[in-house]
């Protein structure tokens, strides 16, 4: 029977900034959503569990394309905590039976109580298989020591219910077939590139969009230099020149139209030039008299409705 000694409480609080220190740097820390990681921040500083020593971890796992999200306890947090108590008086594993009947026993040694706790955990109940029933590599490998890690966990979170109650199970006690294993990290990526390439066609489509935008009203403004003024038609090249968002391209466009439509409608005599009501280019079409008083700057071109 392997004894314990007691063991002082002396590991450094968990507190928020540690966790999201390891947030924000660690490879695993970076891949968790929003609300995983609070989720995460909130199990470590509840239980104070430091995932920089590895009492605490995610996984993730990608099940018919699906995000799974789960939180890991290291094995050896069991067996720290129960000697941190200062009632643990040592534990015992054995192996009993095989093939189907193979089993793990363990008993756990509490100063408190007379008798031992004793757990049981059945190879055929606890071993983890993929989806055509073949055992994981680690299972597969190493049966007796992963059915004793199980027993363990289980039996030490009985035997202390007063601190172990409600952590994160550890590894091998959860589900984790070896489709999920080998499928994970492409599945993620897989993911993650899908997300990427809508991103980026989004950004296509947006810049296509503009790029349209430009290249009609540049092609309005040339066919139509014979009825548009220098200043007016040079004006407008020019704003195509500067940033524009796709509202503010629409209302340059929206008002270079109407303004190739009111200029027609005038050369056409519907109306006379006295009469007209285009609305002029600012500053552009004023006698000198009239502007020498006055400059007017061209606004720049805005979304719909902006006074040009």
């Amino acid at each position: 029977m392997e004894t314990i000694e007691n063991a002082s409480t002396n590991s450094s609080t968990v507190d928020r900034a540690l966790i999201e220190t390891w947030l924000h740097t660690s490879e695993e820390g970076k891949k968790l959503t929003s609300e995983e990681s609070e989720y995460f921040l909130a199990v470590a500083i509840t239980h104070n569990l430091n995932p920089f020593k590895r009492e605490l971890y995610a996984r993730i796992q990608y099940e018919n394309g699906e995000r799974k999200y789960s939180l890991v306890t290291g094995f050896e947090v069991y067996l720290k905590r129960a000697a941190e108590t200062g009632k643990l008086d040592g534990y015992s594993t054995r192996i009993e039976g095989d093939g189907e009947d193979l089993k793990a026993v363990a008993e756990i040694y509490r100063k408190d109580w007379s008798h031992p706790f004793i757990g049981e955990a059945y190879f055929i109940e606890v071993a983890q298989k993929n989806d055509q029933g073949i055992l994981t590599p680690f299972w597969n490998r190493s049966k007796r020591y992963m059915l004793r890690k199980v027993c363990l966990s289980q039996s030490f979170r009985l035997a202390f219910p007063e601190i172990l109650a409600g952590l994160p199970y550890e590894a091998s006690e959860l589900p984790y077939s070896e489709k999920n294993s080998s499928e994970n990290q492409s599945q993620g990526k897989s993911t993650d590139a899908k997300a990427k390439t809508a991103n980026e066609n989004k950004e296509r489509t947006k810049e296509i969009s503009l790029q349209e935008l430009i290249s009609e009203i540049r092609a309005l403004v040339i066919d139509n230099r014979s009825i548009l003024s220098d200043d007016h038609a040079s004006w407008i090249m020019s704003q195509l020149n500067q940033p524009k968002t796709q509202p503010q391209l629409a209302g340059l466009l929206k008002h270079v139209r109407n303004a190739i439509a009111e200029a027609k409608t005038t050369l056409q005599g519907k109306q006379s030039p006295q009469q007209s009501s285009v609305r002029r280019f600012p500053g552009v079409g004023r006698s000198p008299s009239t502007d020498s008083t006055k400059t007017t700057k061209p606004m720049a071109a805005g979304a719909e409705g902006v006074t040009f």
